[in-house]
């Protein structure tokens, strides 16, 4: 990975970005090779893929806004509280 530390950040926005669709499409292509999909199966690649979101969610916005905030010397309830309230809003929206 030294080849590819050493290369321009936007160069290297670019290429973890190409990735990342790589990788997304190639998830979505399983798709194409069913025609149904069992009930048991769907529910069971929702909840997983919900739980990847939450946690991704999580690790990478609330866990260090909660750290950021006790440097700010702001109460971690707020930071969290607004979490929470903005998922809940984004939850009604959709």
């Amino acid at each position: 990975m030294n080849w590819f530390e050493e290369l321009n950040p936007a160069i290297q926005a670019l290429l973890a970005t190409i990735f990342t669709w790589g990788v997304t499409a190639l998830g979505s292509l399983t798709v194409c090779f069913f025609k149904e999909v069992n009930r048991k199966v769907l529910n069971t690649i929702l909840g997983f893929s919900a739980g990847v979101m939450v946690a991704a969610s999580f690790w990478s916005l609330l866990a260090p806004a909660i750290e950021l905030s006790e440097e700010l010397r702001i109460h971690s309830m707020v930071t969290s509280s607004t979490w929470i309230c903005h998922r809940r809003f984004i939850c009604i929206i959709i």
